[in-house]
């Protein structure tokens, strides 16, 4: 027993110092985490269940002890907020409980369920017993009551029939000074003994006045009585002779003058249990006050999250209302009543909340108050920085704060001393796909609820021309907003995942992106980029958007042949493409997600062409199509890239259309092929992130050749939605990524 009691203070002394150190909301999790570091074997469940009463279980004894001092937590009787034993399960094992001398309180419902609790001591400094506090203790056959106490509340002793004892540590007249609220039947029933002796004769010794009290204010009653065990109060409307409880059993009685109690009597009776006595009835005379509302609130302007107060005072008012109409209500809402003043957390959605005081009385009077405002203040936590990128890339600006309710992003065009919103810059990250052209624009973000606003530092961008060099580089084409044709959703998508995919690979390339581009621009990029390429070099150009065909637009014609469509119109046909390609030094790398993009290699099969395939592609007689070569077919030759300069990975055969869809959850609209090639390669949308494994290397040699990524790539879009069959030329076996 020294042992556990030795404990029990240590962990008690603990507590109470983290109670005093640590913020509120961290008590509860530091006071845990303590106890557990010293809880012995005799320690079952320990726990806080007041703010600064600490409780320790020990189930073999079945003694619950409680240490420190203050009130106790209220509960209730089931759901979240019941009891820690109930909760825990142990409430029925409870047999004894120990308090300690400093608690005040026995909070609401606190010993609800602990049915194997028999007797029940409080000590001398407890006032007040809370709601159901011991309701279903069916084993409770005695409780020590201390003098101190001056309220029982509702159904404390509900359902308690085994109590048969109260031993009650003050006079007999002492004990009427308790509130007893009803429900507490087998409280009164029980056996009541007493420290001290008692006056033998039931009497009155103070009778009840009559009373006169200002509308609005609380009207007294009181009465002295000795040898009573029992006293309830009585009231007799106007004009009526019947008499009715008010379920007020202590030496005073307090109501609330309104007119409508006018003429109202008050009267006591008493009992010991023998003998019964009733007081002489005392008269209450309300005066009627004019409703006047006599101090008004103040608007606040606050920090979110900080605790707001409101405070107004009213004369002759009987019933309080504080009402709240939010910024864009056209009504007022009741919020708070029978209170002069309201205290709650400001959170940035009652920004520009009006808030009022309504105060009425029983004769109809409505007063109000002024209004008064809850506003907040703006604080900038995080300011946007500059950022430098490489044209192609996104630039990310960024700002974070409190007490705004909105953001709205905004640049500055060098030149122009006029501020623009950036369309869909409505969150606290804005994200700019960048060209070159960019470079110099300033970007700052203005933060603003319902009533002010503040404005980010300004920042600028920076966009570098991005200069390929070195061994391996790649040239990025993504197409969505069109302007001479339906727009597309995904291939910008397509764009980025690819250039993070050949970023992230073991033999990586130098990338340039080009989004939204037009014909002019994709073909100065191929020039600029591969500019300085040798015989060792490998290129790579992929290219995501709209294809066309002969035959779609000209059915007299009878063959597929494809070019690729620029968001301007431009048709850059395949002897274009081709022409500009092979001016590159080493090996080409040309990856096409597009309509009819088998037409670059004369691919309307599924056969694989191979080195002995090249003169019959090189003898085709048929132009490639485009805008510029319609009056004269026949001036380039059917699948320009079938030589053995290159190698081609296309999206569909030269009569098949390309699709997009949404694949792998990430949000992105992806092209079907160019989703399953990324996926191949073990890279995730929309960053081109790799995932640590590559399914389309089968041999697991982490070298992935032309038949393995085609293959792959073939597959899974074909199964995605098998409208569309990618096609390849180019030696089966030869590596085109390195992966480790």
């Amino acid at each position: 027993m020294h042992t556990r009691k030795l404990i029990a203070w240590f962990v008690t002394i603990l507590m109470l110092v983290m109670s005093v150190a640590l913020p509120g909301s961290l008590v509860v999790r530091e006071a845990e985490a303590a106890s557990a570091a010293v809880a012995d074997k005799y320690l079952d469940t320990v726990g806080w269940c007041g703010p600064k009463l600490y409780w320790e279980f020990y189930a073999y004894s079945g003694e619950l002890v409680i240490t420190g001092s203050g009130a106790m937590y209220d509960y209730k009787p089931s759901g979240e907020y019941v009891n820690p034993w109930v909760e825990n399960g142990f409430a029925d094992q409870i047999t004894t409980v120990s308090f300690p001398k400093g608690i005040t309180s026995i909070g609401a419902y606190g010993f609800y369920g602990c049915t194997s609790l028999t007797s029940i001591a409080l000590p001398s400094k407890v006032k007040t017993i809370g709601e159901g506090a011991l309701e279903g203790c069916t084993g409770l056959e005695a409780i020590n009551l201390p003098k101190s106490v001056t309220r029982i509340d509702a159904d404390v002793f509900l359902g308690c029939a085994a109590l048969q004892l109260v031993q009650y540590q003050g006079k007999m007249d002492d004990r009427v000074r308790i509130a007893i609220r009803p429900g507490n039947g087998c409280l009164l029933n029980a056996a009541w003994t007493y420290t001290k002796a008692t006056a033998a004769n039931l009497a009155i010794r103070t009778q009840p006045k009559n009373t006169k009290a200002n509308e609005g204010k609380y009207a007294t009653f009181k009465v002295k009585v000795s040898g009573a065990t029992m006293i309830q109060w009585e009231y007799q409307p106007a004009g009526e002779e019947t008499w009715y409880e008010t379920g007020v059993t202590a030496d005073a009685y307090s109501v609330l003058a309104s007119t409508l109690l006018d003429g109202y009597q008050y009267r006591c009776k008493v009992t010991n249990g023998a003998s019964v006595l009733i007081s002489s009835p005392a008269r209450l005379t309300v005066k009627p006050v004019k409703l006047t509302v006599k101090s008004h609130p103040k608007s606040v302007k606050t920090d979110e999250y900080k605790l707001v107060t409101f405070k107004a005072k009213a004369v002759g008012a009987t019933h309080l209302m504080w009402q709240i109409k939010n910024a864009g209500d056209a009504d007022w809402s009741d919020f708070a009543e029978d209170t002069e003043s309201i205290s709650f957390t400001a959170y940035s959605e009652y920004d520009g909340m009006l808030i009022r005081f309504a105060v009425s009385n029983d004769r109809g009077d409505i007063a109000y108050s002024r209004e008064a405002k809850l506003t907040f203040k703006i604080k900038i936590t995080q300011q946007p920085k500059a950022v430098t990128v490489y044209e192609g890339e996104y630039a990310e600006f960024t700002v974070d704060g409190a007490g705004y309710t909105d953001v709205q992003w905004e640049y500055m065009l060098p030149g122009i001393k006029y501020w623009f919103e950036v369309q869909n810059g409505t969150q606290e990250t804005c994200r700019v796909h960048t060209v070159l052209d960019d470079s110099g624009i300033v970007f700052r973000c203005r933060l603003y609820n319902s009533t002010t606003e503040k404005y980010s530092s300004k920042v600028k961008l920076t966009v570098k021309q991005a200069g390929l060099s070195g061994s391996r580089r790649a040239v990025l084409v993504g197409e969505n907003d069109y302007t001479t044709a339906s727009r597309l959703y995904g291939c910008v998508n397509d764009m980025n995942a690819m250039a993070g995919m050949l970023r992230g690979l073991d033999n990586s390339f130098a990338t340039r992106t080009l989004p939204n581009s037009s014909k002019a621009q994709i073909m100065d990029a191929i020039t600029s980029c591969f500019a300085g390429t040798t015989d060792e070099s490998v290129s790579l150009f992929f290219y995501s958007g709209h294809g066309t065909s002969v035959k779609e637009t000209n059915p007299q014609y009878d063959q597929y042949i494809g070019a690729l469509v620029a968001i301007d119109g431009g048709y850059i046909t395949f002897a274009e493409l081709a022409n500009a390609l092979s001016k590159v030094n080493g090996r080409v790398i040309v990856i096409l997600d597009s309509c009819f993009s088998g037409a670059a290699i004369n691919k309307a099969g599924g056969d694989e062409a191979t080195d002995k395939m090249i003169e019959a592609y090189n003898r085709s007689a048929i132009d490639a199509f485009s805008g510029y070569y319609m009056k004269a077919p026949k001036s380039s030759k059917l699948g320009d890239l079938a030589t053995s300069k290159f190698v081609v990975i296309t999206a569909s055969k030269k009569t098949e259309t390309s699709h997009d869809y949404y694949y792998d959850g990430s949000g992105c609209r992806q092209g079907q092929f160019t989703a399953a090639f990324v996926q191949g390669m073990g890279c995730t949308y929309p960053n081109g992130a790799y995932s640590g494994s590559t399914p389309a290397d089968v041999n697991n040699d982490k070298r992935i050749t032309l038949n393995e990524i085609y293959t792959y790539a073939y597959a899974v879009a074909a199964d995605w939605a098998d409208t569309q069959h990618a096609q390849y030329y180019g030696p089966a076996d030869e590596v085109l990524f390195l992966r480790q």
